[in-house]
């Protein structure tokens, strides 16, 4: 390292805080402290494996997405998808979603290798069967 005037450690902190707080590029930063870009990006990782970045995402959708984690692991599901609804009762859902169930059912209609698709019935199922576009994809099964 060319900067005399700070340790190791103290520079993988000071790289971290402007890389993650500041938005600086590894180019930025390694003119600004003197270091070689590929310095940078090794001190970085070395942040990223001494677990001294933690990243905090301030949404909403960061619940559904734990939750989605949780229902994926407890029921080894290979898939999951929450919709988000705080606070609104089921009529109000159901409209959004409907949009989500046909965007996820859609994913799975694209792909080309043939797949059987089982689901069940309900206003849910109903709504979302609404809300696909007209496809022909014969090479799929859907089971009910």
């Amino acid at each position: 390292m060319k900067n005399p005037d700070l340790n190791r450690s103290d520079i993988v902190i000071r790289i971290a805080w402007l890389y993650y707080t500041y938005g600086l590029t590894q180019e930025e930063i390694s003119k600004q402290l003197n270091l070689s870009r590929p310095m940078v990006q090794r001190l970085l990782a070395q942040a990223n494996s001494e677990k001294l970045i933690k990243i905090n995402i301030d949404h909403p959708m960061v619940q559904c997405l734990e939750l989605e984690k949780k229902l994926m692991e407890q029921h080894n599901l290979r898939f999951c998808r929450v919709c988000p609804a705080p606070g609104i009762e089921f009529s109000q859902v159901l409209p959004g979603l409907a949009t989500l169930g046909a965007s996820v059912l859609e994913e799975f209609i694209r792909k080309s290798e043939p797949t059987t698709i089982a689901i069940g019935t309900g206003r849910t199922i109903r709504a979302c069967v609404r809300e696909l576009k007209s496809q022909d994809m014969s090479q799929h099964r859907i089971a009910s």
